[in-house]
């Protein structure tokens, strides 16, 4: 048998780990109710959180003059 494709291996590992979270799904299902009742408030955080990452970001450019592009 030929060696597998690395993709195939962790498809392999991955359908190993599903049964587990299969089984937490209700639990998941329980917990999301809340969380979806949070997510208005998140996205009122949002707007003004990523200004402030995108200035942060302005700002260390301008101090290492180096561009982003290289990282991302």
């Amino acid at each position: 048998m030929r060696i597998l494709p690395p993709f195939v291996r962790l498809l392999l590992q991955l359908v190993r780990i599903l049964p587990p979270f299969v089984r937490l799904l209700p639990q998941l299902v329980r917990i999301l109710p809340p969380f979806v009742r949070l997510l208005p408030h998140l996205v009122r955080i949002l707007p003004p959180f990523a200004r402030l990452l995108l200035h942060l970001v302005q700002i260390l450019s301008k101090i290492k003059k180096v561009s982003f592009q290289k990282y991302f």
